[in-house]
């Protein structure tokens, strides 16, 4: 962590209080630390490449969330550790532990939760002012890159091996799980702007378009719309 520069002092935005500000960052540790457990429950049902995959992208989110648990510390820390993620992201990790398909978790966590994680590492360079974080987001987010790649090295391979009938069930099951999501973080934090149903079916269908992209690029393609 000798990389950043911790002489700064975190400077939360000015439309968030700092304990509020904590604990969204106490939030992002906890959620680092489950795709954590998640890559160290799942390795060792993979060999080769995937296995190594998700050995190395444990030890990242491990250090991800040290890096993070060091910044709270700079800004006071929070009022009381979150003992849950996030709605939405919560729903994704649960979905994902499923005991009889490693492929559908390790596709449910690298390109829906992974792609959703590099998006808002995006949204936080725009709307967070503070320099130690946009410093720290800068390379919490080219190790999230990575982890999408591995995804795209990895899952093809594995995914040449099911019928195409099981592809078809696989996507459609991982397209249900992720508007289950996608539902829960609307319902918990909406969207300004998306109070109408028309226009928070379109922000989903938005959302959705550029993971069906993503599941398509790995090999379960599926015209399966909004």
């Amino acid at each position: 962590m000798a990389e950043f520069d911790w002489t700064r002092a975190p400077r939360p935005p000015r439309f968030l209080s700092r304990p509020v500000y904590a604990r969204a960052v106490a939030h992002l540790a906890l959620g680092e630390r489950a795709t954590r457990d998640l890559c160290m429950a799942l390795a060792p049902r993979f060999t080769g490449p995937a296995r190594a995959c998700l050995e190395i992208q444990a030890r990242d989110e491990d250090s991800h969330a040290a890096i993070y648990d060091a910044y709270l510390a700079a800004l006071g820390g929070p009022a009381g550790e979150p003992h849950t993620p996030l709605p939405g992201i919560e729903t994704l990790l649960r979905g994902a532990i499923t005991p009889d398909d490693p492929v559908r978790a390790l596709l449910a966590f690298n390109v829906l939760l992974e792609g959703e994680a590099l998006g808002l590492q995006a949204g936080f360079a725009t709307w967070l002012p503070c320099p130690l974080f946009r410093q720290i987001n800068r390379r919490i987010a080219r190790a999230e890159a990575r982890h999408v790649a591995f995804g795209a090295l990895v899952l093809p391979d594995l995914l040449a091996e099911r019928t195409p009938a099981e592809r078809a069930a696989l996507r459609a099951d991982l397209r249900a799980l992720w508007h289950r999501a996608a539902e829960r973080v609307l319902d918990a934090f909406p969207v300004p702007g998306l109070g109408a149903a028309k226009l928070r079916r379109r922000w989903v269908a938005s959302r959705w378009a550029r993971r069906s992209r993503a599941l398509a690029a790995v090999g379960l393609d599926g015209g399966d719309g909004p």
